[in-house]
């Protein structure tokens, strides 16, 4: 287990947002994740099956509905005026196990995708030329899904509005292209093993659950320290209660603008 800090590694301060060095970095990445997994599929099948059987991604809103309830209070309470009624709607009849389930399986091609690709996972070191090193971690949460998932799960938890508009349709294209570079590295071709066109499609679908997870993820980014629950072995998922900050209403409430122009609210 390398200690990365003593080569001069560092976590991303989690009140920051990305900006576009490291997010290109970064999605490099991840592309490099995702076109490893594929070969693996093509080259071992049987191996490929037999060992990621079990990574499967499924949401469990029943055994957390406790939780679920709080959060979506916060969320709500955090929300401007303007945007509580389609918040609601979004949460009650989108955010469902059906549709949760959907957008979190492989779709057009199974990926092993990380789960939890967010700043805070990824160790960085940035170069004298403004440029970034980044190697990320925590792999525990690898699943087959899509890769829109993983994508979009970095890019809403880790962005601002700015940055969005700016860089996200960019963030999209450069991905991809960083994914055909790695299949091209391993002997695939990426117009018949993933072409631009099924990443779109992905995309689309699973723009709801990046919202979703979204929203989520920032009460828990920009929670204030003495905000944040103590854990212990005595903790029960109803105590995993985070106050909604200042910092949080901000980037929520501009994401759901975002989401509102592309029509996914």
């Amino acid at each position: 287990m390398e200690n990365l800090m003593c080569k001069g590694y560092q976590m991303f301060d989690r009140f920051q947002t990305i900006d576009w060095n490291y997010t290109k970095e970064s999605l490099k990445q991840l592309a490099i994740l995702h076109a490893l997994s594929v070969a693996f599929s093509i080259e071992h099948p049987k191996e490929f099956e037999e060992k990621t059987k079990n990574l499967t991604l499924k949401s469990d809103l029943d055994s957390m509905k406790e939780v679920f309830k709080l959060t979506l209070n916060n969320i709500l309470e955090s929300s401007k005026e303007e945007h509580k009624d389609r918040l609601k709607n979004f949460m009650q009849n989108t955010v469902t196990p059906d549709n949760m389930n959907f957008m979190m399986r492989p779709m057009k091609r199974t990926f092993i995708t990380h789960g939890d690709y967010r700043p805070s996972n990824l160790m960085h070191k940035l170069r004298e030329d403004g440029t970034y090193d980044i190697i990320p971690i925590d792999y525990q949460t690898l699943s087959r899904c899509n890769p829109a998932l993983d994508v979009l799960y970095f890019l809403f938890s880790g962005s601002d509005k700015e940055f969005r508009a700016k860089y996200l349709r960019k963030a999209y294209d450069h991905y991809y292209s960083e994914l055909c570079a790695s299949l091209t590295r391993l002997d695939l071709n990426p117009d018949e093993i993933y072409p631009k066109e099924d990443f779109e499609y992905e995309l689309r679908e699973v723009l709801p659950l990046g919202l979703f997870i979204g929203v989520l993820l920032l009460i828990m980014i920009t929670a204030e320290v003495n905000d944040i629950p103590k854990f212990d072995q005595k903790t029960e998922l109803n105590d995993l209660y985070y106050s909604p900050s200042e910092a949080y209403k901000t980037r929520m409430n501009d994401l759901l603008e975002d989401c509102i122009e592309m029509g996914v609210l």
